[in-house]
């Protein structure tokens, strides 16, 4: 049921990308892998914390999307995984 709904929603950020492009509004998405976290290090302690997305560098990322550098960037589902 995850990944059904995982895929529902990549489908439709695409899709409204789609109809409100000629608006000139962007819609894109960012998915993480593991969120370097409280709860994520509680719930696996024996992981490698160090190859996991650092909340702040994730934070600074998608801060970048809201400038001139994501201009052409729209229905686009980006990868941010860290090390692993």
């Amino acid at each position: 049921m995850y990944l059904a709904a995982k895929a529902g929603l990549n489908l439709l950020v695409q899709t409204a990308a789609e109809e409100v492009k000629m608006l000139n509004i962007n819609i894109n998405a960012v998915l993480p892998s593991i969120i370097d976290n409280e709860q994520n290090r509680l719930d696996m302690p024996d992981a490698d914390f160090n190859t996991w997305v650092k909340p702040g560098k994730l934070a600074e990322f998608i801060e970048s999307l809201c400038g001139p550098v994501s201009n052409d960037l729209n229905g686009a589902l980006i990868p941010v995984s860290g090390r692993l």
